[in-house]
């Protein structure tokens, strides 16, 4: 909308010098990847709790500490949750690379790979 000057004379206007403000969004989402208590038909998920990714993967195995050395690192996916959500953490994806029902696994790096692969289609 154009000014009206109704009279002759010397007007002053005001120019913002600084950009127009920009809303915040998401620039970059977490990608959690590893095994769980319980996979989805959906091989990544996101996820925007800790009682939605219960709800979903289940819980963690937990860790044992022996000799000086933790144990159960390939199982540690639901202790990074629990410390991301407690954090502040919103939305992340989360990709199951399989389950570890009681078992003693072996993690591969052809699984890691392909999960990895699969976030990155999201």
């Amino acid at each position: 909308m154009a000014i009206e000057y109704r009279t002759p004379g010397v007007y002053v206007e005001e120019k913002s010098m600084l950009p127009p403000s920009v809303a915040g969004v998401a620039t970059a989402i977490p990608a959690f990847i590893g095994y769980t208590e319980k996979q989805t038909n959906n091989p990544v998920q996101k996820v925007t709790s800790l009682i939605e990714y219960e709800a979903l993967f289940g819980k963690g195995k937990g860790l044992t500490v022996q000799d000086g050395h933790v144990k159960g690192q390939e199982f540690a996916l639901y202790d990074s949750m629990r410390l991301f959500f407690g954090n502040g953490g919103g939305t992340c994806y989360v990709a199951s690379v399989g389950t570890f029902n009681g078992e003693q696994v072996t993690p591969t790096k052809t699984e890691y790979q392909a999960a990895l692969a699969k976030v990155a289609q999201q």
